[in-house]
């Protein structure tokens, strides 16, 4: 999957991706929701901006190992909610990076 552009990616590559176990680092951050601060989420996005890129599986819950839990339970899609990704980046890095958003 990491292989792949953000577009190519597709559910089965994400449940795939996830079984696989591959623990939360530097390129990968897992996230069961939107973090109830956004600030959290605009400081994950930018030092990914900052190293090597990433991906960050938001729906995707962890275990104490910090690996993904399989099945995948995703979360609630809520209108617009690429522009709220969009919108946190915007308002909390500077200078502003767009960054690939897919809702699957």
């Amino acid at each position: 999957m990491l292989g792949k552009s953000a577009l190519e990616i597709n559910w089965q590559d994400l449940e795939h991706f996830c079984q696989e176990a591959r623990e939360e680092g530097v390129l990968i951050d897992y996230k069961a929701d939107f973090p109830p601060d956004n600030d959290k989420l605009a400081k994950t996005i930018s030092s990914m901006a900052n190293t090597y890129g990433g991906v960050i599986l938001i729906g995707v819950k962890e275990d104490s190992q910090s690996k993904p839990i399989s099945p995948i339970t995703g979360i609630a899609f809520t209108p617009k909610l690429e522009e709220r990704i969009y919108n946190i980046v915007l308002s909390h890095i500077s200078p502003p990076i767009i960054p690939e958003v897919i809702i699957r």
